[in-house]
């Protein structure tokens, strides 16, 4: 099958190991990666300095991508480079024609798009019949909502037949809300975000306190003030315990009454990968205290890297986590019940390493595995 894969930086972590996947199967892939200026970092990608050329280069022009070269090929794979932010200019225009260009020269059978069409991206519609669309967040999370995101949201839902979502849970508030019949949609899941084990750990602390983590975009969606509030009590019964705190983001709340606590550790800026695989290599389990959420990347990163993890049971977060299997499901804005998580957790190790070990199993031969997930991409595709 010939496949094209249209796709953003800050998704790649959950591209790749699709890709490389299709790869494996035998499948012809072209990847197209939209990078602009202010998306040089995110995700998997950590470009220093843009090459200043609007134009569809190889990936490979970017010394960045070769840290993935044993991974995946990375023949047929292209960003379009546009050096300024906007999407409507000419020269933007020019690239998008470009890339339908090289589509029509493929004669893909499908194209995977994994975001809503947005302003001159709406050119790819003339491959209508043959997009499929995945929605990685069936509805904007609280904050990130406007008018423009919107109207493109609403003008790709209606006009791309098929659209994947990544859960269940929301199968049926998404047809209503959209007006569109369920047979359209069609659920996937997303597996681990095994990339990361392309980054060794460095500089291990050998301290022997107890390490918990929550990393990503700080956003005032994610709930940390929540998990602050937590550290408290997790403190007083567990004083062995640490929060490592890890992303860029402006912290949204009073952070005040933590400043000084020597068990709270704040990385305030962008966490490249291999940073975080340091981060994730020393930590016992993560933290996802959301107040709302749809699937997880963060989740798919940390199983990835087999560790446990505690978060709100909102979205469909409970698709993801198995309670007391693969982790803990709490209600969300409950500082007391995300402490008593912490504390079962972290006094309870063989508990955690049972964990760890229901997380491999479902990464190699469960319903995590890529192998499984690609099948239902190319049962899809083929419909």
């Amino acid at each position: 099958m010939k496949i094209v894969y249209y796709t953003h930086p800050f998704l790649l972590d959950c591209d790749l190991p699709l890709i490389r996947e299709m790869q494996r199967k035998g499948h012809e892939v072209m990847m197209f990666i939209s990078l602009a200026p202010f998306s040089l970092r995110g995700s998997l990608l950590n470009i220093k300095k843009q090459i200043k050329k609007d134009a569809i280069i190889p990936a490979s022009m970017y010394s960045e991508m070769n840290n993935y070269s044993q991974y995946i090929n990375l023949q047929n794979i292209f960003f379009i480079n546009r050096t300024k932010a906007s999407t409507l200019t000419l020269t933007y225009c020019h690239l998008i024609l470009q890339m339908c260009k090289m589509i029509r020269h493929f004669n893909p059978d499908i194209i995977h798009v994994t975001y809503p069409l947005d302003s001159l991206e709406m050119l790819l519609l003339q491959f209508r019949s043959r997009i499929l669309l995945v929605m990685h967040d069936p509805f904007p999370h609280s904050g990130k909502k406007n008018l423009r995101s919107s109207i493109s949201r609403y003008i790709s839902i209606k006009l791309i037949p098929k659209i994947v979502l990544l859960n269940k849970t929301q199968k049926k508030e998404f047809s209503s809300y959209y007006k569109i019949p369920a047979r359209k949609l069609f659920i996937n899941k997303l597996g681990p975000y095994n990339c990361i084990q392309n980054f060794k750990p460095t500089t291990i602390t050998n301290n022997r306190n107890t390490k918990i983590l929550f990393f990503g975009l700080i956003s005032p969606y994610k709930g940390l003030e929540y998990l602050c509030k937590a550290m408290i009590k997790v403190h007083e019964i567990c004083p062995s315990v640490e929060l490592i705190i890890a992303g860029s983001g402006k912290i949204y709340f009073d952070f005040t009454p933590y400043e000084k606590l020597n068990y709270i550790k704040v990385h305030n800026h962008y966490i490249d990968m291999q940073e975080l695989a340091t981060f994730l290599y020393e930590s016992s389990f993560v933290i996802c205290p959301y107040k709302d959420a749809t699937q997880s990347g963060v989740i798919m990163t940390s199983f990835a890297m087999e560790r446990p993890i505690i978060a709100s049971n909102v979205g469909s977060l409970k698709e993801q986590i198995e309670n007391e299997k693969t982790g803990l499901l709490i209600p969300p804005c409950d500082s007391e019940a995300l402490a008593d998580a912490i504390i079962k957790l972290a006094t309870n190790p063989q508990l955690v390493d049972s964990m760890k070990l229901n997380i491999k199993n479902l990464n190699t031969i469960g319903y995590n595995n890529w192998n499984t997930i690609s099948n239902k991409y190319l049962e899809y595709y083929a419909r």
